[in-house]
């Protein structure tokens, strides 16, 4: 969702479920927001269901140099807070990440002869 020409906002969320033999079914949802800034840097919340609160940072790095990096390689920092009854156990976990994106070519059309 663009906000303005430098502000853009991204929703999205993921619903998990699994099943097996071993351990009962289980499923979560997670929903994110995240705003970038002029496609660079960003920041972003993050509620796992009955979990956790995520607070994330990072930026992509191809932006700021595309002579060196891929313009999908994205770094960043995580720090989950826990919500649930771990919290005796865990006090939260800090993640550093780096991700790259995959973007496919588009496939060109096939010239028809006739």
């Amino acid at each position: 969702i663009e906000v303005d020409e430098h502000f853009m906002l991204l929703p999205s969320m993921i619903y998990r479920y699994s099943e097996s033999k071993l351990v009962a079914k289980t499923s979560a949802l997670d929903l994110n927001l995240r705003l970038e800034y002029e496609q660079t840097y960003w920041a972003g919340l993050s509620y796992r269901m009955g979990d956790a609160m995520v607070v994330m940072t990072g930026l992509n790095v191809g932006r700021i140099s595309p002579e060196v990096f891929k313009q999908n390689i994205k770094i960043g920092y995580a720090i989950d807070i826990t919500s649930s009854r771990i919290p005796g156990y865990n006090s939260g976990t800090h993640e550093f990440f780096v991700g790259y994106e995959y973007v496919p070519k588009p496939k060109r059309a096939m010239p028809k002869f006739q």
